[in-house]
């Protein structure tokens, strides 16, 4: 382990969430393209993926804390539920 400067340490944080922000785009990309599918098509399967993604975003960005920094930040209660809530949603889903 290296205890890192607070210079350093900024800097990593931010490539982090430069990395954490461009994913997070990037499954809005996705889920905009499958509503986009879903009323377009009249297919009811491109919505169900699109609820689908949004929940599997929504529990990846409370695992990664970065709904937590963006979303609730003053809601620590749900913070701590969030990851256990939506990724017992997301599983419910596949049932």
């Amino acid at each position: 382990w290296v205890v890192e400067s607070a210079r350093d340490f900024e800097n990593e944080r931010q490539w982090l969430l430069l990395l954490l922000g461009a994913y997070i785009g990037l499954v809005a990309l996705v889920l905009v393209i499958s509503v986009f599918n879903a009323v377009s098509l009249r297919d009811s399967a491109h919505f169900a993926y699109a609820v689908y993604v949004l929940s599997l975003a929504l529990t990846q960005s409370s695992l990664t804390g970065l709904a937590g920094l963006f979303a609730w930040p003053d809601n620590a209660y749900w913070n701590d539920l969030a990851p256990l809530m939506l990724s017992m949603f997301s599983a419910s889903l596949l049932a």
